[in-house]
């Protein structure tokens, strides 16, 4: 081994130890991150139909509740699995859909454009953190279906 071997970034691509290492670490953040937006999901339907959900946020503050909400969801899921960004997309705005709609038959609870406007822009921005920070899933930032 000379010095060459060391000065590449993979310096422990051969070494299968440190791949099976990477691979748990890898899998283990993947089920956190599935784990962290079923919890989300769950807060979202089934806390957001309790009554004190109701006025919960003021109306400004609504909106930015709903772009960090869906900030984060578009992160985890385009930073934690290998979905493209049209998945990513399709997938945030399908739970902003199902959740205004959800709220359409809860009483003291109206659905709204500017809602789903503040759910699609925190969406946007999720998926631009995700390219700053180095990518999508474990194939990088993939743009195609």
């Amino acid at each position: 081994m000379g010095i060459g071997h060391y000065k590449c970034a993979g310096i422990y691509e051969n070494n299968s130890r440190w791949r099976r290492g990477y691979i748990g670490l890898h899998m283990v953040m993947r089920w956190l991150a599935a784990g962290v937006v079923v919890l989300m999901l769950v807060a979202l339907f089934a806390g957001g139909a309790q009554p004190q959900a109701v006025g919960l946020f003021s109306a400004s503050w609504d909106k930015v509740a709903h772009g960090l909400y869906f900030f984060v969801l578009a992160f985890l899921l385009a930073r934690f699995f290998s979905f493209s960004v049209l998945w990513v997309v399709v997938l945030a705005l399908l739970v902003a859909v199902v959740d205004e709609t959800h709220q359409m038959f809860l009483p003291g609870r109206v659905a709204s454009w500017d809602d789903g406007l503040a759910d699609a822009v925190g969406v946007g921005l999720g998926l631009v953190a995700v390219k700053m920070l180095g990518g999508m899933g474990k194939a990088g930032l993939r743009t195609e279906g």
